[in-house]
């Protein structure tokens, strides 16, 4: 087997593996989104949150391997905090960064605005 002849079947497998890793990622986010709105009930049932939303990669359809899930919600009652954290990673089978837009510096906030997506 030629050296070009061995470089296609290389770039072939490696294309192939690319389609199969970006199919996983794809329906793993398919997955986490499927899951938010229990996880959002739980955040306003149990944690007394009234606005849930997702932001980062699972907002940006640009959820990978090294990808948590970026929550936000406008508070937890009774600090509650890691309750809520231990919760949605047990739900959602992923790291979470919960972010209550209450105690979040302003930066932050205008970022989770501009590209936040509520929960329902």
């Amino acid at each position: 087997m030629d050296l070009d002849t061995k470089a296609q079947r290389y770039a072939a497998a490696y294309r192939a593996r690319e389609r199969s890793r970006r199919s996983a990622l794809a329906s793993r986010a398919a997955e986490l989104r499927a899951l938010l709105p229990e996880a959002a009930a739980r955040l306003r049932r149990d944690f007394g949150a009234s606005r849930v939303g997702i932001f980062g990669s699972l907002a940006r359809d640009a959820f990978d391997e090294g990808s948590d899930v970026d929550i936000y919600v406008d508070h937890i009652t009774g600090g509650a905090y890691f309750q809520a954290v231990d919760q949605l990673c047990r739900l959602l089978g992923e790291a979470v960064d919960l972010v209550e837009l209450t105690r979040a510096p302003a930066s932050l906030r205008e970022h989770i605005e501009a590209e936040g997506e509520d929960v329902h």
